[in-house]
């Protein structure tokens, strides 16, 4: 009974606007003469305009022209629920995107350095992508991947076998072989995982408080006084992950600045040490720095800010 409440109060909110969580792809930056060109991979359930929540940060930090675009398909739609968003042959269509992309940004901007900046699991979007760039437009960028994401989903689910056990006995149905459930939100329920939080309280750059709320960064709705996330099925995950990574390549050509979120609650161990053989399973060259949140909070500007300082003080 809850279950059909849930889905029917889930497919209804899909339509309803969102600060950050939007189909937007193209910004109000500088697409004529940009100095430094910028492209945003946003993460496994995440939505382009995500990429807002940085932009003010992004153009205080470079102080110069530049241009950002975002990846984007219509079959990542925001509109759409999760698990058509990411049903079989859609990896392919991210890789097929990620190259043409950054083969027209190449093309467009001779001679111009290319930040790729992939959040989350939109990093093994790029890793998928990778050996299908050219090597002319491998020459020209600089990866930085936030919000590091694990790899491990076996390792969480026994980690989290009882919450998510919980979950499905709660808010559970099944649906093209999978079983899935809804995830609640709540500032209170941190102590069962730190990415239940609702929402972030931090200082902006000018020392006035600033409240981030989940519900307009990422897909959250509300039903019978909670809210609650998209449907989750790890099993899904896994598989969609497996499609992309059963022969990746490791990127030996591309340095790559990482951050890491210390509280991560998707990682079954956010240990610098773990994360660390995890960024070196995809990555050759890396920097890898971390900060005291969990997953979501780590890309807030007050977080990821002095994380893209040290990398555009290097690279742009």
């Amino acid at each position: 009974m809850l279950s059909r409440i849930l889905r029917k109060a889930y497919h209804q909110a899909l339509q309803t606007h969102r600060s950050y969580h939007t189909n937007q792809c193209e910004f109000d930056t500088d697409s004529d003469n940009p100095e430094i060109v910028l492209y945003f991979i946003h993460g496994l359930g995440g939505a382009p305009g995500q990429v807002n929540l940085l932009l003010p940060t992004i153009r205080f930090l470079l102080q110069r022209r530049f241009y950002l675009r975002a990846m984007h398909l219509p079959e990542l739609d925001v509109r759409r629920p999760f698990y058509q968003r990411y049903e079989p042959g859609t990896e392919v269509k991210i890789r097929d995107k990620i190259v043409e992309d950054l083969a027209q940004l190449a093309e467009q901007y001779p001679g111009r350095k290319i930040i790729v900046t992939a959040s989350s699991h939109g990093m093994y979007d790029f890793v998928f992508a990778y050996p299908a760039v050219p090597k002319t437009v491998r020459d020209r960028l600089v990866l930085c991947w936030l919000a590091c994401a694990s790899d491990e989903y076996d390792k969480l689910e026994s980690r989290y076998h009882w919450l998510l056990r919980l979950l499905y006995y709660i808010t559970g149905y099944r649906q093209g072989g999978y079983r899935w459930s809804f995830g609640i939100n709540h500032d209170r329920l941190t102590f069962l995982n730190p990415e239940v939080s609702a929402s972030f309280y931090s200082i902006d750059r000018h020392g006035n408080q600033i409240v981030y709320l989940k519900r307009e960064i990422e897909m959250r709705f509300n039903c019978l006084g909670l809210e609650w996330t998209d449907p989750t099925s790890v099993n899904f995950i896994k598989d969609y992950q497996q499609r992309q990574l059963a022969d990746f390549e490791r990127i030996t050509d591309i340095k790559c600045y990482a951050l890491g979120a210390l509280k991560d609650g998707y990682w079954y161990d956010s240990s610098p040490e773990n994360m660390h053989s995890t960024v070196s399973r995809y990555v050759s060259h890396y920097d890898l720095s971390f900060v005291n949140t969990s997953h979501l909070w780590c890309v807030t500007p007050q977080m990821a800010g002095p994380f893209l300082r040290a990398v555009f003080d290097q690279e742009a």
